[in-house]
């Protein structure tokens, strides 16, 4: 049996039942991604189709990674419900799954505009593409794994320098239906 010992209980992000598409608010939350070292919390807004970056003790966020104002579209600056996130911890990249895009974007810091690493393009069936991705995966060899929900798989990639490797080097891991 295990005792969790809790020392305090409060909201750290957003406008408790309230949504929207404003700094202090969020509609509907996917991942959330905590920086250990400086300690922000990198949140996936949905619908609102953005990233926020929530400092602590900031009474709103800062949108870092976005789609155009909220806008749905296909090109690099937008998102199209991000679900799931990691952000590096010494470079401060952001990757983003981009559920409805079909891709794993990564945003830099201080850039406005994403580019996709891996997915995006051709047909959902092939081993680099993906059908609703929805959460990613580092090694410590920096490989990247993606859980691809319709596809019924995780699919991995060696990634060379961040960029993604052609589809011949990917593998598929099959899960049981």
């Amino acid at each position: 049996m295990f005792c969790i010992q809790v020392t305090d209980v409060g909201k750290l992000a957003g406008e408790s039942r309230i949504s929207g598409p404003y700094a202090d608010r969020f509609n509907q939350l996917r991942g959330i991604f905590v920086d250990k070292t400086t300690s922000p919390l990198y949140i996936a807004d949905l619908l609102n189709r953005r990233i926020q970056n929530w400092p602590k003790n900031a009474l709103e966020g800062v949108t870092g990674a976005s789609s155009n104002g909220g806008k749905l579209g296909s090109n690099n600056a937008s998102l199209d419900r991000p679900y799931g996130l990691r952000v590096d911890k010494e470079t401060k990249i952001v990757y983003v799954v981009n559920l409805m895009n079909n891709r794993i974007q990564r945003w830099k810091h201080d850039e406005t505009d994403g580019d996709t690493i891996v997915g995006g393009t051709g047909e959902v069936n092939e081993n680099n593409q993906f059908h609703h991705p929805t959460d990613l995966a580092f090694d410590s060899n920096g490989n990247l794994y993606v859980s691809d929900v319709w596809n019924h798989c995780v699919q991995f990639f060696a990634l060379i320098d961040n960029r993604s490797c052609q589809a011949s080097s990917t593998t598929t891991v099959k899960t049981s239906t």
